[in-house]
């Protein structure tokens, strides 16, 4: 079930991803933190932003790549290609929320 939510999300089907990306979360929170953590808060992040849903949207983002962030020493270099992935997603949802200034943060390139 948690494969077919996040295959949903990362080809954009949010409103049927939806329902498995909760479930993956709370089967991944009763772990450590771990990237796959990370990763799906990302998606759940993504997927609300597409229903435009951007107050609920952003915390999920930003909290996503910020533990994905730290731990991105830990994952392979193709783990770590989620990131820049991640910024873009939280620069689409700016843009379309109308937050410019947060757009030009976000597509800022990272050292």
């Amino acid at each position: 079930m948690r494969a077919t939510g996040l295959a949903g999300a990362e080809q954009g089907r949010s409103a049927d991803a939806l329902p498995f990306l909760h479930e993956a979360l709370e089967q991944l929170q009763q772990n450590p933190p771990s990237y796959s953590l990370h990763w799906v808060h990302t998606l759940l992040g993504a997927a609300l932003a597409a229903k435009s849903e951007f107050p609920s949207a952003e915390p999920e983002l930003l909290q996503g790549y910020k533990g994905m962030e730290g731990l991105a020493c830990t994952v392979s270099a193709l783990e770590r290609q989620k990131l820049p992935t991640t910024r873009e997603r939280i620069a689409r949802m700016y843009s379309a929320w109308g937050k410019t200034e947060q757009v030009a943060e976000w597509r800022r390139p990272t050292p």
